[in-house]
Formats: structure tokens, C-alpha cells, sequence
């Protein structure tokens, strides 16, 4: 009785096959039979897998498939005659190492099912023979073993492996069409050949008989075109097929398949690397729905593989990669990509062209500020398709990609330091300095395009705040009016000085210069205390802040402010005031608080104000005509020439105060932000 020379226990122990990965058992006694067949020469080969479920079809009824529960590989190749045989036995045999053979095949058969039974017819110099054995997880190994003649028959070989293990029969595949199409992706490179055997897989169940011809699967159903092409990694040589393969239903992805001695190892998806490539793909001629599968193969491949064929023995990153590694998996992944990329270049354009149409209609409607990226093809190109329709995810894409091109520029600015410093140290080349000019003037425009998408958000910002502005002045649902804290809080919120928001304000809704301001409080009492008045808001300034548009600094302090504004706000569509609560009056006593030093501010130092100190006074409310022909009469305002405010000096306390109301605060914003929203396609229907 033959002997295995090794310790089969041990060398199943030590295979490692996670529990995903136990249909390779499958894959290697498939590969074992198409290399017998190539071995005898056969131009008829065949490879015939019988599928064998553990009961009938149906579990309880419900329509779900049973796990198989076992395999038949059976093939009319060479057989195991002596030399097969005796490389079998022996573990560590190098019999097919000119093939990849990694002496491990035969225990992934044994890790995933119980035990093989090999039945096989083979040819000697004198006669035909047949051998049969049982291969088991123990430490014989070898059981039943039977040699004897076998006139007349045909040349074949059974292996069947018996009795999947539980562990692995849940991940296997559940369906004969689903076995097929992972065998096809895992010998795909077999199957492309013309030379390639037939391979029938049949399943049995409830007394019917269905098959698969893989090969009519493969180049019928499947593979719509290919074509092939190279390329080179720190002088290490790879080929590339490109498959275009039909996929009517959509069960595949576009994927890069990385190789080992004429098998696939990994697959990883393409829309990693192209993002475009996240669904399939239309051929123009005849609208045939595909993807791409982009085949890697190479000698690097075949030696970094590990002994069970699921994973390469290289580091994943570039960042990860060490002297002994000297190419990642990445590097090869990328490169492919490239190569696809380069091939289906016309396919890419156009979904190029869709998605951007796509998010230009989005970025007009929503995003305005983000049009100027759209001219980075390479940085916009990373962006999904799959997010365009979501607004926030979009926006948070975009919001990236601006990011994105802002660090290649910096990265540029870099690069033309360097180059500076070469042209200033030495009689540069004029190859130099054209290098310099293109690197500035990209840089240039780069940080030109991120200065307009930076000022189109401030501008989305301010449409949006005057849209809620507008809505605040609308009666509610109720039929009442916001009151007028709502109002305040939008235009700088309540309890806060310049201080804390750190410029989170938006006075410009009243006028654009005060957002230029060395001090603001808002609803802050006087002295700290509740009955000394606070003005709705009160800005101090100096006079710089008025007549230059510059926002204050240490340099330009002063230890009495030049200028004070107060605003008072009241509630919308308020008809009238009580005579103790004149709203002119209340913004006077503001004023005399001030300037006869009897003011805190909220750290509790006084409010000093200059002899000349000028105030501006703002009372922002709606005007009804009485209230409008009361303060004319009682306090001898002027009306404005558009008739939507008043105005008055009042000397005595060296004040220009005008009241506006709320429809020409909104009116004025919407005509001073018109040109920047017309820039941007926003407008209003006045």
C-alpha cells in the first residue's frame, strides 16, 4: 500500500483558507484536470463538475437553496500514472513547479471536505490500468487502494470530494449558475484561450439535469470583445487583459483581476480607482450593456502568491512597501487602471460629460460657489457618480475637491520656490525658466479659481440670509408676526459682544460698513444692570471704521471711540407707541447715557467717547402712515425720497439717526448683492 511522505494532518492544519475562500478547493481540482489535459496532448479535452446537494432541492418549502454537498471533477486527461502519482504522495514534489504548482492543491481538498476519492483510468508503455485510492485527513492517508487492469476503456479521471465541511459549505455558492460564474472569473485566463478544454458543470436535482458549457458561457454569454496590452514597474514587466464582458443583469462589477500561474488570486474594484466606473458600461454599436475586467498577469505575480493562491505575499500600500518589496499592490492596481483608463478613454468621456452635466445642474441650483472647479477634470473625476443626485453629499464632495486642488497648489508653490532658487543660484536653462513661468501661471490660476468659489459661497451665504430675513417679516401660520428678537438674532444675536462671535454677524444686512467695528454689544445693559437701558445694538467705532472699509487692529486703537451706532429693532407691523415709549426718544436717552460717561460696557470699564464724538442711530420697524406722519410731526424727521424711511440730524446731540423700514432694509440688501447674484445666475422676482 502506497505511503504519502508527509504529514497530512499537519499540512491541513497549516493551510490557511479562510471560511470564503473554500470553493478554491474546487478551483485546484478543476486546474489539476485541464493540466492532465494539456499533458496528453488532447485537442477534444473535456472537464466534466458534478454538483451533488445534500438533499433534494428545497429546504422546508421555503424555496431556498441547499448548501452542495459534494463535487465531481472528472477529465480525459493523462491521468495519474507513476510519475502523477508519486508526485501526489509526496508533499514537497517540484513535478509542476514550471507550472506554479505550489504543492498544496490536494490539502485545500481535504481542509474543506472530509475526504477525495480519486478513480482514475490512465495509459502505461504496456497497457491501460486503473487506480483508485482514498485520500484522508489522518495519518495514513492513503486508504482503499486498488490497481488493476482496464482493458478497452476510456481514458479518465474522477475526483470527488465528499462531504464539504459545515464551516464552508454556508459561504459556498448557492446556486449552478453562481459556481459557474466564480469559476470562470478564477480561470478566466484558461478560458480565453482557444485551446481552452470544454468545461461542463451539471447540477441534478428533483430528477431534472441542468448544465452549463462554460466556455459557450464565457465567450457567448460573457465576453463581448478584448484586447491586451503592457506595462512596466521599476523594470518589472506585466500584461494586461482587457475584457469587456456583457452584463445584461447587472451581477458584475468593473474589477482589476491580479493573477498567478494562469489563475485569479485577488479581485478588487475598478471604481476605486475610477469612480466614473460605478455601473456598467454601453456599447455604442448595438447598446450591449458590459464591464471591464482588467486581467493582470506577470512572473512577479506567479512567485509572490501564497501556497493556497488567495492573497499576494506584497505590501497593499506605497506607503507600506520595503526593501525587500519593492512594488505594492497598489503600484499594479493603479498602473492597470491607467491602462484602462487609456483603452476605454471615449466610454470614460462620456460618462464624464453625463456626471458633469449632472452636477452642474446641481451646483447652479444649490452650490453656485463651486463652479470654477469644474474645470479640474483629474480632481472632479474622483468624485462618484453615485453622490451627485444626494445635495449634501455632493456638497460635501465638492467641498474636498476644493481642498484637493488647493494642496496640489501649494505643492506647486513649492515647486516654483525650488525653481527660483536654481534660477537665482545659477545661468538656468531656458527649458528652466519656461518650466518656472508654466508652474506660476498654473498656480496662479489655481489660486484664482479658489478665490472665486471662496467669494461665491460668502455670496450663497448672503442670499440665503436675506431669504430668511424676508421670511421673518412674513406673518405666520397663525396670523401673527415674528417678533422682533427673531429679527435681532439674525442680524447679530442677542447677549453677545464682537468678542465671542468672533464675527459671526451679519450687520451688513443694515449697512455694509458696520461690519467694520472696534466694538459691538447686543442687548447688553448699561452698568450691568437691568433698569439702566440696552440699546438692541451698539457699535463703537472710530473714524477709519466709517470712511475706510478696514477692519480695526491694535495699531489703530484709540482709548475714545470716535463714532457710536446704535440699532433698535421693533416687532413687524406694529401700528403704533404708547407716549412714555416713543421709540425716538428711547434711542435719545441711549445717546445721553453715553456721552455723560454713565456707561459700562459689559466687562464693566466705562464707555469713553470723544468731545466730537458722532453718533448714528438706526430705528429699523415698519411704517404705517400714522406712525410715519407722528415721528415727522412730533420729531421732525424728513422723508426719504423713495418713501420708505425718514431721517433726521439732531444737533444737539451731534446725530444723523434715520428710521428704516423692514421693506427697504430688505429691498436695499437684495439691489447692493444684485451684481454678485446675477454673477452667479440668482435673482429675485421683484
Amino acid at each position: 500500500m502506497s505511503k504519502m511522505n508527509a504529514d497530512v494532518v499537519g499540512k491541513v492544519n497549516n493551510t490557511k483558507l479562510s471560511e470564503k475562500n473554500g470553493i478554491m478547493a474546487l478551483f485546484e481540482a478543476i486546474n489539476n484536470s485541464l493540466q492532465s489535459i494539456e499533458d496528453a496532448g488532447r485537442a477534444d479535452g473535456e472537464v466534466l463538475v458534478e454538483l451533488q446537494r445534500a438533499k433534494d432541492l428545497y429546504d422546508d418549502g421555503k424555496g431556498t437553496y441547499l448548501p452542495f454537498q459534494n463535487f465531481s471533477i472528472t477529465d480525459n486527461g493523462i491521468g495519474f500514472n507513476e510519475e502523477n502519482y508519486n508526485s501526489f504522495l509526496n508533499a514537497d514534489s517540484t513535478y509542476k513547479i514550471n507550472r506554479g504548482g505550489k504543492g498544496v492543491g490536494r490539502f485545500t481538498w481535504l481542509k474543506v471536505f472530509q475526504y477525495a476519492e480519486v478513480d482514475s483510468i490512465f495509459k502505461t508503455k504496456e497497457s491501460i490500468v486503473r487506480r483508485q485510492f482514498t485520500f484522508l485527513n489522518n495519518k495514513e492517508a492513503i486508504a482503499d487502494e486498488k490497481f488493476s487492469a482496464a482493458p478497452n476503456s476510456e481514458l479518465r479521471t474522477i475526483i470527488r470530494l465528499k462531504n464539504v465541511r459545515p464551516e464552508y459549505a454556508r459561504k459556498l455558492p448557492r446556486t449552478l449558475e453562481a459556481i459557474c460564474d466564480e469559476i470562470i472569473e478564477h480561470l478566466v485566463i484558461k478560458l480565453i484561450s482557444p485551446h481552452c478544454p470544454k468545461i461542463i458543470v451539471r447540477d441534478t436535482r428533483a430528477g431534472e439535469t441542468y448544465e452549463i458549457n462554460l466556455n459557450n458561457r464565457f465567450n457567448h454569454d460573457f465576453l463581448l470583445d478584448k484586447d491586451a496590452d503592457s506595462f512596466t514597474i521599476n523594470k518589472v514587466d506585466f500584461t494586461i487583459a482587457l475584457l469587456k464582458v456583457k452584463n445584461d443583469e447587472n451581477n458584475f462589477n468593473h474589477s482589476i483581476l491580479l493573477s498567478s500561474d494562469e489563475r485569479v488570486v485577488t479581485s478588487t474594484n475598478l471604481n476605486q480607482f475610477i469612480p466614473n466606473l460605478n455601473s456598467s458600461l454601453i456599447e455604442i454599436e448595438n447598446g450591449q450593456s458590459f464591464v471591464i475586467k482588467a486581467l493582470v498577469s506577470s512572473s512577479y505575480l506567479d512567485n509572490s502568491s501564497n501556497p493556497e493562491r488567495t492573497k499576494f505575499g506584497l505590501p497593499q500600500t506605497k506607503k507600506s512597501i520595503d526593501s525587500i518589496h519593492e512594488i505594492s499592490i497598489e503600484d499594479i492596481e493603479t498602473a492597470a487602471a491607467e491602462k484602462v483608463e487609456e483603452h476605454f478613454d471615449s466610454y470614460l468621456a462620456l460618462l464624464r460629460e453625463k456626471k458633469k452635466n449632472t452636477m452642474l445642474t446641481s451646483i447652479q441650483e444649490f452650490f453656485p460657489h463651486f463652479a470654477p472647479l469644474l474645470q479640474y477634470e483629474k480632481i472632479i473625476d474622483k468624485i462618484s457618480p453615485s453622490v451627485v443626485s444626494d445635495k449634501n453629499k455632493l456638497n460635501l464632495a465638492l467641498s474636498k475637491a476644493k481642498y484637493d486642488i488647493l494642496l496640489d497648489a501649494k505643492k506647486d508653490v513649492l515647486s516654483i520656490e525650488r525653481t527660483m532658487d536654481l534660477i537665482s543660484k545659477e545661468n538656468a536653462s531656458e527649458e528652466t525658466i519656461n518650466l518656472y513661468k508654466e508652474n506660476f501661471e498654473k498656480v496662479v490660476n489655481t489660486l484664482s479659481d479658489i478665490t472665486k468659489s471662496e467669494l461665491s459661497e460668502y455670496v450663497v451665504h448672503r442670499r440665503i440670509l436675506i431669504d430668511i430675513f424676508g421670511k421673518l417679516l412674513s406673518k405666520k401660520d397663525d396670523g401673527t408676526y415674528h417678533w422682533e428678537e427673531e429679527i435681532h438674532n439674525l442680524i447679530f444675536p442677542k447677549g453677545h459682544t464682537n468678542e465671542d462671535l468672533l464675527g459671526a454677524q451679519n450687520l451688513w444686512l443694515v449697512d455694509e460698513r458696520l461690519s467694520y467695528h472696534r466694538f459691538v454689544a447686543s442687548d447688553l445693559p448699561f452698568e450691568n444692570k437691568k433698569d439702566s437701558g440696552k440699546p438692541d445694538i451698539l457699535i463703537g467705532k472710530s473714524n477709519q471704521d466709517f470712511n475706510i472699509p478696514l477692519a480695526y487692529s491694535e495699531k489703530n486703537r484709540q482709548s475714545a471711540y470716535d463714532s457710536m451706532v446704535i440699532i433698535e429693532f421693533k416687532r413687524p407691523m406694529r401700528k403704533g407707541y404708547a407716549q412714555d415709549k416713543d421709540p425716538i426718544d428711547q434711542v435719545k436717552n441711549y445717546i445721553r447715557t453715553i456721552r455723560n460717561g454713565t456707561a459700562e460696557d459689559p466687562n464693566g470699564r466705562p464707555i469713553e467717547v470723544s468731545a466730537n464724538c458722532r453718533f448714528f442711530a438706526y430705528l429699523i420697524c415698519d411704517l404705517p402712515p400714522k406712525l410715519k406722519s407722528d415721528i415727522i410731526e412730533m420729531h421732525e424727521f424728513t422723508p426719504m425720497m423713495e418713501g420708505e424711511g425718514l431721517f433726521a440730524s439732531l444737533k444737539n446731540l451731534n446725530t444723523y439717526m434715520e428710521v428704516i423700514s423692514y421693506n427697504k432694509i430688505l429691498s436695499d440688501s437684495k439691489q447692493r448683492n444684485r451684481v454678485l447674484f446675477e454673477k452667479l445666475g440668482i435673482d429675485y422676482n421683484d
